[in-house]
């Protein structure tokens, strides 16, 4: 009997295992080691690792972001927190935007600074097909330039210009984030993980 529930614990151990390998929607999106979802991971938490970076506030954003860039691979990296206010540094992570394209001027971290290139199951640089073999089909693909096109609102962002116009958008099931990805001439420019769409 003892043995049979070992081997059951071992077969749901390797299913879960494989589940989160095959699928890395199914784990945190994590830049840096700091990652959406993760208690410790506060605007404060951020600032201690990473450096002060460029606080920036943005209209469609939930709170405040930190942004930083990495001269070593060429990318910037937007951290956006729950909370406009300096007292609510201890807001949690909301989103993590990783990108070549410059987003925050100014002094953005710490000279030795290393954020990488990958997000969320899919690098920079990386072709549409490599996505697909990454991340799987996503649940639906956008036109960002039609879609502000339709949306006063969404006019002033300027999204497809700067980020990219086809956006592949995942779907984490098991806490509605979302995965948005980027691409522009024909390769991925920006990913962006958020809580929420």
């Amino acid at each position: 009997m003892e043995r049979v529930v070992r081997v059951a614990c071992l077969v749901i151990a390797l299913s879960y295992a494989s589940e989160s390998a095959s699928n890395p929607a199914a784990g945190n999106a994590c830049l840096s080691g700091i990652c959406v979802g993760d208690a410790l991971s506060t605007e404060r938490e951020v600032v201690k690792r990473l450096g002060g970076g460029i606080r920036i506030y943005r209209p469609d954003d939930v709170g405040a972001s930190r942004c930083y860039f990495d001269a070593g691979t060429g990318v910037w990296a937007d951290f956006t927190f729950a909370g406009k206010e300096e007292s609510s540094a201890a807001g949690d992570l909301r989103g993590i935007m990783l990108t070549k394209q410059r987003i925050c001027e100014g002094r953005t971290g710490e000279p030795r600074m290393k954020l990488g290139g990958q997000l969320a199951g899919a690098a920079i640089g990386m072709t549409e097909s490599e996505v697909l073999a990454s991340r799987g089909p996503p649940i639906r693909i956008d036109d960002a330039g039609e879609r502000e096109g339709r949306k006063p609102a969404m006019a002033d962002t300027r999204y497809a210009a700067k980020f990219g116009a086809r956006v592949y958008v995942y779907e984490r099931p098991n806490d509605l984030g979302f995965t948005f990805v980027y691409f522009r001439d024909g390769r991925v420019r920006t990913i962006w993980f958020s809580a929420s769409e």
